[in-house]
């Protein structure tokens, strides 16, 4: 399976989805899910966070829209080795980061070099009742900046407010997109 990355510099460029556990941000979704970033936050130069990376794509069209670096997270070590691989295609690898953690378990600050501007959270569907915890972690633990954005993948609606950040909610077919800003970090 491949996929097409929607725009910027690496616009029509094709990444091949790793086995069958990965359920990539389908394109349509990733299309609407960086017009929102767009309309909420300066993209340019900024640090971008995929808690579950998968396939990289939504990464990968990070960097090829502007980010200054895109740091992957996955627990599983072949998909982030054929991610590698498609970094080093693509001509990317010098601004991404890879780190092999279970994102809901693991401590995360102690890896991160910088705090993210924009943080991206697509676990499996099958662990949507996590999520509210895992987005409450991001922010108390600063992982996200004091004016950047959570942007959370899911199949069914979150909670509008968690931690003093209020959720923006936009919905694409069975898809829902949370994004979460404000609140004093």
């Amino acid at each position: 399976m491949f996929l097409r990355i929607t725009a910027g510099r690496l616009k029509g460029r094709r990444l091949t989805v790793p086995g069958t556990l990965v359920r990539p941000t389908e394109e349509k979704v990733r299309a609407a899910f960086f017009n929102t970033l767009y309309a909420l936050k300066e993209f340019e130069g900024s640090v971008f966070l995929d808690l579950f990376a998968g396939s990289g794509a939504v990464g990968v069209e990070a960097l090829s829209r502007g980010c200054r670096k895109a740091v992957f997270v996955d627990r599983d070590r072949r998909t982030l080795s054929h991610l590698q691989g498609q970094l080093v295609l693509l001509d990317v690898a010098a601004a991404a980061e890879i780190l092999c953690a279970d994102s809901f378990a693991a401590t995360l600050k102690d890896k991160l070099t910088e705090p993210a501007d924009i943080i991206f959270i697509d676990p499996p569907y099958d662990q949507r009742g996590r999520l509210p915890g895992l987005v409450r972690r991001c922010i108390e633990e600063r992982l996200v900046t004091g004016d950047g954005i959570l942007a959370v993948e899911s199949d069914a609606a979150l909670p509008g407010e968690i931690a003093g950040w209020n959720g923006k909610e936009k919905r694409y077919g069975g898809t829902f997109l949370t994004f979460y800003t404000g609140g004093a970090v």
